[in-house]
């Protein structure tokens, strides 16, 4: 769990530079370096299966937790829409 959360953090970090190139910013942005993180940590799982490893349990809680904040966000924003359309 520590290697994932520190490549999270890495990878965010390494997304913020941008450079200012007439007038627009060219760069990753934070999501686009966390993705790139957590794709090397998978790589290196991979290739070395006791890096970067997450117990069973840890997962399970994650994924009832993503897909529970994941519909609440959903409900919400169309909360508003239901109300309405009722």
């Amino acid at each position: 769990m520590a290697v994932n959360g520190l490549a999270i953090a890495i990878g965010g970090l390494i997304g913020l530079p941008a450079l200012h190139f007439r007038g627009a910013d060219i760069g990753l942005s934070a999501p686009v370096g966390v993705l790139i993180g957590g794709l090397v940590v998978g790589w290196l799982h991979s290739r070395r299966p006791i890096f970067g490893r997450v117990p069973d349990a840890a997962l399970s809680l994650m994924n009832s937790l993503g897909l529970g904040g994941f519909l609440a966000l959903v409900g919400i924003g169309a909360g508003a829409m239901f109300v309405l359309g009722l």
